[in-house]
């Protein structure tokens, strides 16, 4: 007669291929982990560009021209140089700048803090060419992977 062993439990063949299984599992989440994080880190820049062009036209309907600085206290009197309504965000991964202005055209920037830079994000600007044009271009007040 023949002895039956006690069968409780996985063998070491079965564990190995839950452990490739689950190797395999991570080497495709992983990745797609880093893009969506990636995309969220970006999009902060995004809605404070897209901030700032709103705060840009509504400046603009009231001065007839755009701000060239924004300003370092949300409490600065208005005027035609500073952009009124702005406040920093205090964005972890971007400040914003405005190294390109004129009477009817500006670019906005976001630039990378440390913080930013780690991520892996990139610099983002938003711009009006021309105010006056008689068709505006096409990227004009749309934030873009680009620096002015």
């Amino acid at each position: 007669m023949q002895k039956f062993r006690n069968r409780k439990g996985f063998t070491l063949i079965e564990l190995m291929i839950v452990v490739v299984i689950i190797g395999i599992l991570a080497a495709l989440a992983i990745p797609r982990f880093s893009a969506v994080s990636r995309n969220s880190k970006q999009a902060e820049a995004e809605s404070i560009l897209k901030q700032v062009h709103t705060l840009q036209e509504a400046h603009f309907e009231k001065w007839n021209t755009y701000a060239t600085a924004l300003p370092a206290d949300p409490a600065a009197a208005p005027s035609a140089a500073n952009l009124t309504g702005w406040s920093d965000p205090g964005a972890k991964y971007f400040t914003v700048a405005m190294p390109a202005a004129a009477a009817a055209s500006y670019c906005a920037q976001a630039n990378l803090t440390a913080e930013g830079t780690n991520a892996g994000v990139k610099i983002m600007s938003v711009r009006v060419a021309n105010k006056n044009a008689a068709v505006p271009a096409a990227t004009d007040g749309k934030p873009q992977e680009a620096p002015c």
